[in-house]
Parts: C-alpha cells; sequence; structure tokens
C-alpha cells in the first residue's frame, strides 16, 4: 500500500570453481543478508535454473509469477525470415544502440501508475529512476503517442532479419484494451516489427491486457525463477501471493 520498502534485487553471485564446495556461496548469502536487513526490508533476484536450486537450500522462497510473454505478429513472415527453421528463435538478440538522451514524462502517467500499483510489490517510479534507467547505455528507448509511453529495446535475431521489441513497461492515461491495442499497433506499424516481447507479473495491471492482446506465455519457459528474502513476517506472508507482485521488465538488471 502506502509502505515505502527499501528492496534490492540481488544479482550475479557466484563462486570460482577452483574456491567451490567449501560453502563460500553460503556465506556470500549470509554476510549479504546481515548487512543488508539491518535496515532493509527486501530481496529479489531471478535466478537461472542451475542456481535456484542452491539459493532454495539457503533458503530463498521462490514464486510462479513473473511471466515470459511473446506475440508473434505474422507467423508466415515470421517463418520466412528464419528460413523455417525455428530453433533460430533462441539465436542471441542483437539490440539496436540507444541514443543519450531523455524524455520527460507526464506527471499524470506517474501518478496513474502509482494508483493502480498501490496495493502490489512494486518499484517506485519518478523522474529521476526512468532518467537513471535511460542513461544504462543498454539500448532502451522509448515510444509514445496519444495513449501512453512505452519503453523497449528494439535489435533483431543474429544471423537474421527478424525483428524483435522487447517491452520494458508501458505508462497509460487509460489501462483498457482499446488503448494497449492502439499502442502496440502503432509500435508495431512504425518499426515493422515481427516478434513483441515482455516479461510481467500476473499481479501487474498490465498483465491481463497483454493476453487479451494476444501474447501468449513462452511454452518452455511460461514463468522465471523469481526468488526472495525477508525477515518481516507480514511481508513474507504478503509476498507468498502471486498476484501481490506487480513487476515488469523495466525492474529487471537484464534489461
Amino acid at each position: 500500500h502506502d509502505t515505502p520498502l527499501k528492496c534490492i534485487q540481488y544479482t550475479d553471485s557466484c563462486v570460482s570453481k577452483e574456491f567451490r564446495g567449501h560453502g563460500i556461496f553460503k556465506q556470500l548469502n549470509e554476510v549479504s543478508f546481515e548487512r543488508f536487513f539491518n535496515n532493509g526490508d527486501l530481496i529479489f533476484n531471478v535466478s537461472e535454473e542451475s542456481s535456484k536450486t542452491s539459493h532454495e537450500r539457503l533458503g530463498w522462497k521462490y514464486i510462479e509469477t513473473f511471466s515470459s510473454l511473446f506475440k508473434i505478429n505474422n507467423i508466415s513472415s515470421t517463418l520466412i525470415k528464419l528460413n523455417f527453421n525455428i530453433k533460430k528463435l533462441s539465436n542471441k538478440r542483437v539490440w539496436d544502440p540507444a541514443p543519450n538522451t531523455h524524455t520527460t514524462i507526464p506527471q499524470q502517467l506517474i501518478s496513474m501508475r502509482d494508483k493502480l500499483l498501490n496495493n502490489r510489490l512494486h518499484i517506485k517510479y519518478n523522474d529521476t529512476t526512468i532518467e537513471w534507467r535511460l542513461s544504462s547505455q543498454s539500448g532502451i528507448k522509448i515510444f509514445s503517442c496519444e495513449y501512453g509511453y512505452l519503453f523497449y529495446k528494439i535489435g533483431h535475431l543474429d544471423n537474421t532479419t527478424l525483428r524483435i521489441a522487447l517491452i520494458g513497461e508501458m505508462l497509460l492515461y487509460d489501462y483498457s484494451k482499446a488503448a494497449i491495442k492502439h499502442i502496440l499497433n502503432s509500435f508495431i506499424h512504425a518499426y515493422q516489427i515481427d516478434i513483441l516481447q515482455t516479461y510481467i507479473t500476473i499481479g501487474h495491471p498490465l498483465y491481463p491486457l497483454y493476453i487479451g492482446y494476444g501474447f501468449k506465455h513462452n511454452p518452455k519457459h511460461k514463468f522465471i525463477n523469481l526468488g526472495y528474502r525477508t525477515t518481516n513476517k507480514e511481508l513474507a506472508f504478503a509476498c507468498q501471493s502471486p498476484t501481490n507482485w506487480a513487476l515488469c521488465t523495466m525492474d529487471l538488471d537484464t534489461f
């Protein structure tokens, strides 16, 4: 609700091969928790399948809520661009470079998002946050129209001409089927996108709109591995519910 929580995303913990099997990974976790929870509330991570098991043994809780969604806009042309080899869908994503610019987002859109996500676990956005995110030099851009703003990365699949867009977040004036249809259709037409992709938790207000627009769950990885830790019992209870989370691609370190 209106309670601000100090939260971090725990990423890239690793022990060199020659030092594994000595409990160092466990100690890294314990020292991190001890330092953070002196005045922190919540830690989350997104784990590879292999590290998920290790984290679970150390007390991390995992929840199926962070969905992997995609939409193929034209199946025939997509197959042609893949030379009818669907294995190429797993090729490396090559993102177009982003210009080092910042667009001021209307405060009305930020306020609308805050209102909708108020009773969910979510990352608070403001103009400073967005400017910092866009300065990452990772290819993030903004598309805007009369219905709102869309954060995205655009590129192609390596060794193909297939155009793919990864949606980070959308800020809409009206969270409706008509609005999401208009902004996504305009975006696809402007950049000739073959495949749309995004990651979003099922408690995010955009999740049902994506599904209504025609996005499908990735059949191999319906959910990515969202893990969390907290020492607050009330917060731990809230974290157990998949619909209490409202995270999106924009909130991930890999975007």
